[in-house]
C-alpha cells in the first residue's frame, strides 16, 4: 500500500510577511550602507537622487532635522562631517564648489533690465595701515592701539562650540547669472537657502571645522513670511545658544547688502582673489551714544572687528570695505564678540560670495588661533 507524502503548507499572515520582508531588506541593504553610505545605498536599491534632492538631503542632515528633533532645538546646531556619510559630504562639497548654482538669465524684456556697475569700494574714514573705519558715533578710537591690544575674549578650548553663525535676514540671496544686468522686478530674496547668505555661512563653518574650531551654524528662517521683527526673533536664538553653550565667544550675523544708485543702477563691489571675483565684505560694529542702548561691551566688539578686518586684508588685500562703526545694536549687546557682516550686495553672484566666504573662514581661524594662544 503506497502512501502519498502530504506537503505541509506554510501560511503567513500579513504581519509575519511584513517582518520577513523587512528583515530581508535589511540583510540585502546593509552591505551597501556600510560600503557606500546612505545616498549610494538608496541608489543601489532603485532610488535616485537628482542634484536638487541631494542638496535637500544634505541640508536636512546638516541642520540636524529628524523625526525626533524639533526645528528649534536643531536649527543649525551642526557637526557637519560627523552627521553625514563621507561620500555624501564630498558630493555636497562638490556641488557647493562648482558652478552648479549658476544658471541661465531670465528671458525678460529690455525694459526690465537694470545696469550693474562692478567696482571696488575704496577706503574711507579713519585708518591705520589697510584698516579703515567709518566712525559715525562721535566716540574717539585709536585703531592702532586696539589692533595691538590683547583680545578681551577668553578662548581656552577652541574645540568646544566657539563661534555661532546665524542670519537674521535669512532669505537674502545672490544672483545666479553673470550678464552685467539685473531684473529690476526681482525680489532679491529666495527660499532656496543654497543661493544666499546661508550658503556663505556653510562655507565659513566648514573652514572653522577643518581647523578644529567648534561652530554652530543656525539656519532658521527669521525674515519670512514676515520681515518685520526678524531681529527680535533671531535674538531669541542667540540667547538660547549662549545659555546652552557658554563656550561660544564669537557671534556672527551674516547678511548681504544692497547698494542702489537708482532703480536701474546697482553696485557690485568686488575684488580679485586668486584670479576670481570675490564680493567685498563690510563689518558693522555698533555702539551706544549713552546708556539707553545698553551696550557696555561695544568696545570688545570693535576690538574683534578691527582684528578680523586686519586678518582679512592680510589674506586678500582689498577684500574689505571700511568698517561701519555706528550707533546701533543689531543684537550685538548679547556678546563681547558680536558682529554683523555684509557679504557683497544683491547683484554679486553666488560664486562671488562663496569665494569671499573662504577668505572669511580662514581669517576667523587666524583670529581665533591668536586669541587662543594669548
Amino acid at each position: 500500500m503506497k502512501f502519498k507524502k502530504r506537503r505541509k503548507k506554510i501560511r503567513l499572515n500579513g504581519r509575519t510577511a511584513a517582518y520577513l520582508f523587512f528583515a530581508l531588506a535589511i540583510v540585502l541593504l546593509a552591505p551597501y550602507v556600510l560600503l557606500f553610505g546612505s545616498k549610494h545605498a538608496a541608489v543601489l536599491t532603485g532610488l535616485s537622487f537628482p542634484q536638487g534632492a541631494l542638496r535637500y538631503y544634505g541640508s536636512m542632515h546638516e541642520r540636524g532635522l529628524s523625526s525626533g528633533t524639533s526645528p528649534e532645538e536643531s536649527a543649525g546646531e551642526v557637526s557637519f562631517a560627523d552627521r553625514l556619510p563621507q561620500v555624501v559630504v564630498s558630493e555636497i562639497a562638490e556641488i557647493q564648489q562648482s558652478d552648479g548654482r549658476m544658471g541661465q538669465p531670465p528671458d525678460i524684456p529690455d525694459s526690465r533690465k537694470g545696469e550693474i556697475l562692478q567696482m571696488h569700494i575704496e577706503g574711507a574714514g579713519e585708518n591705520y595701515g589697510s584698516i579703515w573705519v567709518k566712525n559715525e558715533t562721535g566716540n574717539e578710537i585709536d585703531i592702532r592701539e586696539i589692533l595691538e591690544s590683547p583680545s578681551p575674549l577668553d578662548i581656552t578650548d577652541k574645540s568646544l562650540p566657539t563661534v555661532l553663525i546665524y542670519h537674521t535676514h535669512t532669505t537674502e540671496a545672490f544672483m545666479t547669472y553673470d550678464t552685467g544686468w539685473f531684473d529690476i522686478e526681482n525680489t532679491d530674496r529666495s527660499d532656496d537657502l543654497s543661493l544666499g547668505v546661508c550658503a556663505v555661512g556653510d562655507v565659513v563653518a566648514r573652514r572653522l571645522q577643518s581647523a578644529g574650531i567648534g561652530v554652530i551654524h543656525d539656519t532658521k528662517v527669521y525674515d519670512s513670511p514676515m520681515y518685520s521683527g526678524a531681529y527680535k526673533r533671531s535674538a531669541e536664538t542667540i540667547r538660547h545658544y549662549l545659555g546652552k553653550y557658554p563656550s561660544v565667544k564669537i557671534v556672527l550675523d551674516i547678511h548681504r547688502d544692497s547698494m542702489i544708485r537708482n532703480k536701474k543702477l546697482r553696485i557690485r563691489p568686488t575684488v580679485k582673489v586668486n584670479g576670481k571675483n570675490a564680493a567685498q565684505i563690510m563689518i558693522i560694529s555698533g555702539c551706544e551714544d549713552d546708556s539707553s542702548l545698553e551696550m557696555p561691551n561695544w568696545r570688545d566688539n570693535l576690538n574683534l572687528a578691527i582684528k578680523l578686518q586686519n586678518a582679512m586684508e592680510n589674506l586678500a588685500p582689498g577684500i574689505m570695505r571700511p568698517i561701519s562703526f555706528k550707533i546701533a545694536q543689531y543684537n550685538q549687546q548679547y556678546s563681547s564678540g558680536g558682529l554683523l557682516l555684509e557679504v557683497g550686495t544683491d547683484v554679486n553672484t553666488i560664486d562671488d560670495a562663496l569665494n569671499s566666504a573662504t577668505v572669511l573662514g580662514d581669517a576667523l581661524v587666524d583670529v581665533i588661533e591668536k586669541i587662543h594662544a594669548q
